[in-house]
């Protein structure tokens, strides 16, 4: 009799529960602003890196201003160059690119030499990997407030080997300039 007594108790007994809720919004979040830049424009016609006359010999070097621009996420970069026409004075034509500026309008510092190596690279209709994975503009992780500028300079030199045929011949170079997020 005293267990149906304790029984009856517990079941006419009742427990309170008490419950609270929170939430949480966060900030903005938004993808990153990848944005490489020469000389501060996303297409740049270097009309100042030409030779009209060039002969065998010669050598004609432009300053290459890579940018990180304002409110851009870091990057690495690395670049491409091709010719637009294919002929004897094209295929004669060779390039090196070196880190740094332009010493005249035909010379490089010759301390970092990014791509060309001793005779320099030959450039075809399909566009040649110059070099990648360039990390200056990598660092700081912060967005920058103001432009942040690799300077590199591109160096083109007509052999003295190279044959008459190419007289009076032309190309143009195009180069482009791939940046890339670290850890990507």
């Amino acid at each position: 009799m005293s267990l149906g007594i304790v029984v009856g108790v517990g079941a006419v007994t009742t427990l309170a529960v008490f419950t609270d809720t929170v939430s949480m919004t966060t900030g903005t979040i938004q993808a990153a602003n990848l944005d490489i830049r020469l000389s501060g424009q996303d297409a740049w016609s270097a009309t100042s890196f030409a030779a009209p006359a060039m002969i065998p010999g010669e050598s004609v070097a432009v300053t290459v201003p890579v940018q990180r621009a304002v409110g851009s996420t870091a990057f690495t970069y690395g670049a491409t160059g091709s010719v637009t026409t294919s002929n004897a004075f094209s295929t004669n034509v060779r390039l090196k690119v070196y880190a740094g500026s332009a010493t005249s309008g035909t010379a490089c510092p010759t301390t970092t030499q990014l791509a060309g190596g001793t005779a320099g690279t030959a450039l075809g209709t399909t566009p040649t990997a110059l070099f990648g994975s360039r990390t200056t503009l990598a660092t700081p992780a912060a967005i920058p407030t103001v432009a942040q500028v690799d300077n590199l300079c591109l160096l083109v030199t007509l052999p003295t080997t190279t044959p008459t045929t190419a007289a009076a011949l032309s190309t143009t170079l195009t180069f482009a300039f791939n940046a890339t997020t670290p850890g990507a």
